[in-house]
């Protein structure tokens, strides 16, 4: 490791696979030097932790190939972040003012702290804490501005995204990670949709606009990005589990076998090689061939379903809005076009393109929104590190309430900062 360098890591606890990855910070870069993963099998469902024992064998397994591939340096993390999804995240919305103090009328960081804390001054449901904000939009003196730091005014608002997570599920999380060998590791929760955003969505798609869709096996996140902001974000509790058990249930094969052709890309190749069969094997021997155009005809009905879902939801911003899709859902080339089709908007598939390190092998939309936590790992990392805090897993619990000083800071001064 170099002189003056951290270790940071990322986990995502998802529906069908736990990665984790390892990364080293080095001034304002992160590089990845370690990666792990294993299946969650029945021990996660939607973002909830179902049966924790089996929850804490896949863990360890993903941990220990994470260990490994960086040369034993994942135990010495400093900073874990985990992405948080499902029906224990509500996302609402809140504004803040302050007034410009300054003797030159400059607005500066303190006054747009203080807006965001005001922002997020909101009433609470029990058991329910406050994980991160996004800013929306900046006004001073009444007037919309990009960026307001510097600017001279005397009255600074803010509308932020204000993410809120259920706690009980939050200690389901922090309990699995403490009984890991990362106990002694710093643990922030980060909001999923946030991270795919910052894990591949580019400057000018925030800016233009961008519907950014992360499905995955039980869950789909989805986030509005515009004029350098997020608009909205949330969770859908539709997956592409649904899709595998359509297909189960309208072509009379197991789920199993159903979500297998997903992951291994069986699905994803025969429709790149045109073909018009699909052959399954029976585990009673034999085997069966299906016509592609049944498939096509199920998925495309359970994708339309999901983003006609999302669309309802979401106010699409107009000008240049791209869409972009990511998770594991995007392995499926069909789902782009049923998104334009849906949106009305060109759609892209979403990757990572600007990861560094030993290990950058992350082709897959499955490493989205991991690869987003990692640098939000990073930045907290030089954010506040080292500076006096009580606890260290505990933060994910009793110090949530401080999350939006960092976050909203990042998203907008420092933006450019994660070109790595």
């Amino acid at each position: 490791m170099a002189k003056g360098s951290a270790i940071v890591s990322a986990i995502e606890i998802g529906t069908s696979q736990i990665n984790i990855l390892v990364g080293e910070v080095t001034g304002d870069s992160v590089s990845i030097i370690g990666r792990g993963g294993a299946p969650s099998g029945d021990a996660v469902v939607k973002g909830e932790i179902r049966n924790m024992e089996s929850a804490a064998k896949a863990l360890e397994q993903a941990l220990t190939q994470a260990d490994d591939s960086s040369g034993n340096q994942l135990l010495r993390s400093q900073l874990v972040t985990l992405l948080i999804s499902g029906g224990g995240v509500l996302c609402t919305s809140g504004i803040g003012t302050a007034a410009v103090r300054n003797q030159n009328g400059v607005v500066g960081e303190d006054e747009m702290n203080e807006a965001r804390s005001n922002a997020q001054v909101i009433e609470l449901a029990s058991d329910w804490k406050i994980i991160n904000t996004d800013d929306i939009y900046w006004r001073l003196d009444n007037r919309r501005v990009g960026n307001p730091l510097n600017q001279r005014g005397r009255k600074l608002e803010v509308k932020a995204l204000i993410v809120q997570g259920h706690v009980p599920r939050l200690d389901n999380f922090a309990n699995l990670i403490k009984s890991s060998e990362l106990e002694n590791a710093e643990l922030y929760p980060v909001y999923a949709p946030i991270c795919a955003k910052e894990g591949i969505l580019t400057d000018r798609e925030v800016d233009d606009g961008a519907v950014l869709i992360d499905m995955g096996a039980g869950c789909t996140d989805y986030l509005v990005a515009h004029d350098g902001g997020v608009l909205e974000a949330g969770t859908l509790q539709l997956g592409f589990d649904h899709v595998a058990n359509d297909l189960a249930i309208g072509l009379g094969l197991s789920f199993t076998a159903c979500r297998k052709l997903f992951e291994s890309g069986t699905l994803k190749n025969a429709f790149a090689q045109n073909q018009n069969t699909l052959r399954i094997e029976s585990p009673m021997g034999g085997s069966r061939e299906i016509p592609l155009s049944q498939f096509e005809t199920i998925i495309e009905a359970r994708l339309r379903e999901i983003f006609e879902e999302v669309a309802r939801k979401v106010h699409v911003p107009g000008g240049q809005t791209s869409g972009v899709l990511t998770g594991g859902g995007a392995l499926y080339p069909p789902a782009l076009e049923i998104f334009t089709k849906v949106f009305g908007i060109p759609c892209r598939e979403g990757i990572v393109a600007d990861a560094s390190g030993s290990l950058t092998n992350l082709d897959s939309p499955r490493y989205s929104a991991v690869w987003g936590a990692l640098k939000v790992a990073a930045y907290y990392y030089r954010s506040f590190y080292g500076k006096n805090r009580e606890g260290t897993l505990q933060n994910l619990i009793e110090g949530m309430n401080n999350i939006w000083l960092y976050l909203p800071r990042w998203i907008g001064k420092l933006w450019k900062a994660f070109k790595f």
